[in-house]
């Protein structure tokens, strides 16, 4: 474990990181499961507000920006 203290940004990537494993699980296991994609489509859009408050609210630099978009954007195309 890193000396690092945990960052609003890194909290956030860390759980998109989690999410990333349960749509890989679904979609491994499961493909054909629309019904469990949607509800992990619409998890990711659960995510995606969140993400967007913070950025509003001045939580996140510019940097952890331009990564936690491009992570929430790979989640959308995982489910898709």
């Amino acid at each position: 474990m890193s000396d690092k203290s945990p960052t609003v940004s890194s909290s956030l990537m860390e759980a998109i990181d989690d999410y990333a494993g349960k749509i890989e699980r679904i979609v491994e296991h499961d493909p054909d499961n629309q019904i469990e994609q949607a509800c992990l489509y619409a998890g990711i859009s659960g995510i995606n507000e969140c993400y967007k408050m913070l950025k509003k609210n001045g939580f996140i630099s510019e940097h952890e920006m331009e990564a936690l978009e491009t992570r929430i954007h790979n989640l959308y195309e995982m489910c898709g």
